[in-house]
């Protein structure tokens, strides 16, 4: 059987992050594209070629030829355009890091990344297009939505649950059972203590809401 092409939706330095990460993975020989929204003709990097998102589409439209992954640091810009390839009938592919041991997890969506480094225990559930970059240590029973983004170096322990486009940012720090509400902002360095309501940005230790987003 033929094995499908992979592209990472991006260009940047996360988009060549995750490049190196497929090739750590054994993957990178089937790594047929970037995709941005618009790209000069003949661009390349890392000696792929970078596709704008129309390209793309009017290449491998509904062939099932090619499987994405979103690589770009703006939850609102990925959840864009891997909307956009799902309307399309593209499908998404996951990077796992080689510590992750699928059987042991509750739920892993699709167009997840985990990057090196990051360790989940148990009973783990990954909703759809999801980022958990390095170093990160996720505990049992933990939930985390779709199109959440959580920065390297986060530590949560059990029973937190991290909604739907959720940003977390590096360092920050979980006590048990918290939940995190649709499109928060936990800022860089926060210890959350206590529940943190949707669309609110928090920081400090304990994590206190600075500010409300909507």
């Amino acid at each position: 059987m033929k094995e499908q092409k992979l592209a990472i939706i991006g260009g940047g330095r996360h988009a060549l992050e995750t490049c190196y990460f497929l090739e750590d993975l054994g993957l990178k020989h089937r790594l047929a594209a970037f995709v941005q929204d618009e790209a000069e003709e003949g661009k390349e990097l890392m000696g792929v070629p970078v596709l704008s998102a129309a390209n793309m589409i009017d290449r491998y439209r509904h062939s099932g030829e090619v499987l994405l992954l979103g690589c770009i640091g703006s939850i609102s810009d990925n959840k864009r355009l891997a909307e956009k390839f799902k309307a399309e009938g593209f499908g998404f592919y996951n990077a796992l890091n080689h510590s992750v041991n699928v059987s042991r997890q509750k739920f892993i969506g699709t167009g997840v990344t985990v990057a090196p480094g990051s360790i989940l225990t148990a009973n783990i559930s990954l909703g759809d297009h999801c980022i958990i970059n390095i170093g990160c240590t996720i505990s049992h029973d933990v939930e985390i939505g779709q199109y959440a983004n959580i920065s390297p170096g986060v530590h949560m322990a059990g029973n937190v649950r991290i909604e739907d486009e959720v940003f977390v940012g590096i360092g920050a720090n979980f006590i048990p059972k918290v939940v995190v509400g649709k499109g928060a902002i936990v800022a860089a360095g926060a210890c959350v203590t206590r529940d943190v309501p949707p669309y609110s940005m928090v920081a400090g230790v304990p994590a206190v809401i600075k500010k409300m987003l909507r």
